[in-house]
């Protein structure tokens, strides 16, 4: 069943806690696929979307993509990989509790199956760290590697890497399809971090890498604006 209106709910989420992580582990093992990365639902379509897309890339931008895609394959190689189905838009103001304390999910249009293992923390994490601060930092990284969510993924890096190509892949397979949207800030963040991840890169595309992607400071206000649109949706109550 696909439920796209906020039904009867209570009160709004607050942070990621025991709530979130119950309904995604409730939703990862009724899910439950085991497949070696080339098998996976969540690897063709992202392969698929870079392929249809790189040519109209410059060749700077194509080859740190493609160097990500190639460290995400030496990294899973052929091992069998636990994948379930993904919201893929897990974030406070796409959820509400109902009025004995659990979790209703709602705007399941972009879920895909077979996608990796902890797609929805990363998401939920990242995009509110861009709502609120318009930039991600080493210190962010750290903490959620050691957050009690991540415990069990056992390749941190190598699921952050998968994330961050498949969300940058699909936001530009976006803006190809409607190139009258201005590209979006989030992307720009993703796509400097696949760019920190590409060691392989040569200084001299880095270099050049490093001023087409890095973020840009907010404009005045700018800051102060994404986070009270961020506090307004993730405190939002909706009527039951």
């Amino acid at each position: 069943m696909l439920i796209v209106s906020v039904g009867t709910s209570h009160r709004s989420c607050r942070g990621f806690g025991t709530e979130h992580r119950r309904f995604l582990w409730y939703l990862r093992q009724a899910t439950l696929v085991r497949r070696p990365l080339q098998e996976t639902v969540a690897w063709k379509v992202m392969l698929g979307r870079f392929n249809a897309m790189k040519d109209r890339f410059n060749r700077v931008r194509a080859d740190c993509y493609e160097q990500a895609l190639s460290d995400i394959e030496n990294r899973f190689g052929a091992q069998s990989l636990a994948t379930s189905l993904a919201h893929r838009d897990f974030v406070p103001w796409n959820m509400h509790y109902d009025r004995i304390g659990r979790l209703f999910v709602f705007d399941w249009e972009l879920a895909q199956d077979q996608s990796i293992q902890g797609w929805d923390m990363f998401h939920y994490h990242l995009a509110q760290r861009a709502m609120r601060h318009g930039r991600f930092g080493k210190a962010f990284f750290e903490r959620l590697k050691s957050s009690e969510e991540a415990d069990e993924i056992a390749d941190f890096e190598g699921h952050m890497l998968f994330y961050l190509v498949d969300i940058a892949l699909f936001l530009r397979d976006r803006l190809a399809r409607a190139p009258a949207v201005k590209e979006n800030k989030y992307l720009r963040l993703v796509e400097h971090e696949i760019w920190v991840r590409c060691a392989n890169l040569d200084t001299r595309r880095k270099t050049w890498l490093n001023r087409l992607l890095q973020p840009k400071p907010c404009e005045a206000g700018e800051g102060q604006l994404l986070g009270a649109i961020a506090e307004r949706e993730a405190s939002r109550d909706v009527p039951g």
